[in-house]
């Protein structure tokens, strides 16, 4: 998991319109060295979770922003989720709000986004109340002043967001580097959960067979995968039943749902 964070500093970065001035030259050197520090935090760890933990909580802090998180999105169903995320220990929290982070999806500006690639910053609010009136209210209500978004893919889909940077705003090499680590812990994780669910136990046979646990955690098991219960209680669950109600000229197995 940590290989590809040495070898994306091996590559020449492109200056573009940058400018060499002291902001750019102080970005560029705390750039690399946090990038090392993280690859040097997580070069004994494989667990997805806390890779992404400590991603977040260094790009958050690197920006010196209120919350950094992952808002995951699924074009087929139209529906995006907020993911893994961390928020400044020195800033207000406010989870409510950054779950509005969800309805974004329809936005044309992070449709955009996301087809060129290209990431969405915001310096100042105000200034695209006239242009984008519709963001504009649903930035004012998650308490967004300025924001960062850079966008990943394909499998999975999304994007890193930084709330309220104070910092290097105009300077997105850097998330990008993070949006890439995380996407590709992302796809470690839902390999490590499609492996799980593809164990079943030597008592299932064929279609027919289904074994239901109710003691301890509630499992479902059939020849296709195991449904946990929190896969019952994860809001993703709804979408996949929708999924299946919509598809309903086809059958699904968990493991293709999943």
């Amino acid at each position: 998991m940590v290989k590809f964070l040495s070898a994306l500093f091996k590559r020449p970065a492109s200056k573009g319109s940058e400018q060499y001035d002291d902001e750019y030259v102080s970005y560029c050197i705390e750039q690399e060295q946090t990038v090392s520090e993280l690859e040097a935090a997580l070069h004994t760890s494989d667990n997805p979770n806390d890779i992404a933990l400590q991603t977040l909580k260094t790009v958050c802090t690197f920006y010196d922003a209120d919350w950094a998180g992952l808002l995951e999105m699924d074009l087929e169903l139209g529906v995006s989720t907020t993911g893994w995320q961390y928020h400044a220990e020195s800033k207000p929290v406010t989870p409510h709000k950054i779950q509005e982070f969800e309805n974004i999806y329809p936005m044309k500006t992070w449709l955009d986004a996301l087809k060129s690639g290209e990431p969405i910053i915001i310096l100042d609010l105000p200034s695209i109340a006239k242009a984008l009136p519709q963001e504009y209210q649903a930035y004012k209500r998650m308490g967004i002043h300025s924001l960062i978004a850079v966008p990943f893919g394909p499998n999975p889909l999304g994007f890193l967001v930084l709330k309220n940077p104070a910092r290097y705003r105009t300077h997105t090499s850097a998330v990008s580097i993070f949006a890439y680590v995380l996407h590709r812990t992302i796809a470690q994780r839902n390999a490590i959960e499609r492996a799980k669910m593809v164990l079943t136990p030597k008592e299932i046979r064929n279609d027919n067979d289904v074994i239901i646990n109710f003691f301890g955690y509630m499992e479902i098991t059939t020849k296709d995968g195991v449904w946990r219960e929190q896969d019952f209680n994860s809001p993703k669950c709804s979408r996949a039943i929708a999924y299946i109600i919509l598809q309903g000229a086809s059958a699904h197995s968990a493991f293709a749902i999943a």
